[in-house]
């Protein structure tokens, strides 16, 4: 690793000031024993797509327990994360970060997604006392911090942090489709699908693809005449979630027309999702 790299690593990782963790109680239990009150789950949706944003939601509830199946959203069908999203918005303060495909490419996928974490808890109403992040890294907050391996399925607001950004990102992707309808974004949200392949050959990558990754560059080495590039592509369409966003390491650049209509399309979706009915209880959210 890089000394450069190294260095932006470090200016990711918790502060040392944050609070040890007191053991053999789950982690929204153990925050409570540990004397705080405002607690805030963190957890993000979006890492592994080649296309669309990455969003990060931030939660803290104002009770302990909602009427209302709470789960990791991975779990949940569809409908059950709506009705899920609109009784944690009823209950709860809510903040959401956003990074569009642009700034992805621009910083790679790992700076992105603790840049949609910092934006969340900003956009919080309330600022917590102390932060829950679902994984084993944190962004650089001026709150404590704590890390939680799994944290959507071992906690409760972390739950509720992950249905909020699912629920908000599926709703960017629909969104983008009414955009650009041929990529079918509201079928496969941007993973790595058969179908998504097959729409990006046709057609190219969107401005709303994420070019530093893999499966995309290959479509435009293929455009751009590359003979190994078809091999390339059917490798990646196959490829783990893991290995697209190593590949998100790489940057690309981008021409100024399609930035600025990347750019507006995101502070459309971010507008169109406020208005959606399962939003509707959230104040309106902007695009900062």
């Amino acid at each position: 690793m890089s000394t450069r790299h190294l260095k932006n690593l470090k200016e990711l990782l918790p502060l040392p000031a944050n609070p040890p963790i007191p053991p053999r109680l789950r982690p929204d239990a153990q925050a409570r024993a540990a004397g705080f009150r405002r607690i805030a789950g963190v957890d993000e949706v979006g890492r592994g797509p080649w296309a669309g944003p990455v969003v990060a939601a931030a939660v803290i509830l104002h009770r302990p327990r909602l009427a209302v199946r709470i789960d990791d959203s991975k779990r949940l069908t569809p409908a059950q994360r709506e009705r899920a999203c609109r009784v944690i918005l009823e209950h709860a303060a809510v903040g959401i970060g956003i990074v569009c495909a642009e700034e992805i490419d621009r910083r790679n996928i790992l700076h992105a997604t603790f840049c949609a974490m910092q934006e969340a808890v900003r956009d919080l109403p309330t600022a917590p006392d102390l932060v829950l992040v679902d994984g084993h890294l944190t962004p650089r907050l001026s709150i404590p911090c704590w890390p939680i391996v799994r944290g959507d399925q071992r906690s409760y607001v972390i739950a509720c942090a992950s249905i909020v950004a699912k629920v908000f990102r599926d709703a960017c992707m629909t969104f983008y489709h009414q955009l650009t309808p041929h990529y079918a974004f509201d079928r496969h949200k941007g993973y790595g699908t058969a179908l998504h392949t097959q729409r990006l050959r046709d057609a190219g990558p969107s401005v709303f693809h994420r070019k530093s990754f893999a499966p995309v560059r290959s479509v435009m080495a293929i455009q751009a005449g590359s003979p190994d590039a078809h091999d390339a592509l059917l490798a990646g369409s196959l490829a783990p979630s893991g290995t697209e966003r190593s590949a998100a390491l790489l940057t690309t650049s981008h021409s100024s027309t399609k930035t600025r209509h990347a750019r507006r399309a995101d502070r459309g979706a971010l507008v169109a999702g406020s208005r959606l009915p399962h939003l509707r209880a959230q104040r309106p959210i902007s695009s900062r």
